[in-house]
């Protein structure tokens, strides 16, 4: 995340899969300092709008599958 340009303090929006990836990409926040933002996969597109917006997450991670879930 350090090699990416994540620093403390930055919103990380994240919806994953499963609970593997979710406690690597919380516990990497927690180290780093930066926030971390859990999108819940069974959110609705409005849903993960709203909150996208509000959280201001300078990045959003997710997997192929969850992106191939999204994508009309």
């Amino acid at each position: 995340m350090l090699a990416k340009g994540i620093e403390s303090g930055d919103r990380i929006a994240f919806q994953l899969p499963g609970w593997c990836e979710f406690t690597v990409i919380y516990l990497a926040c927690l180290k780093i300092g930066a926030v971390s933002v859990p999108l819940l996969p069974s959110w609705r597109e409005a849903e993960l709008v709203w909150v996208l917006n509000k959280c201001q997450a300078k990045n959003v991670l997710c997997t192929d599958v969850v992106l191939n879930k999204r994508v009309r």
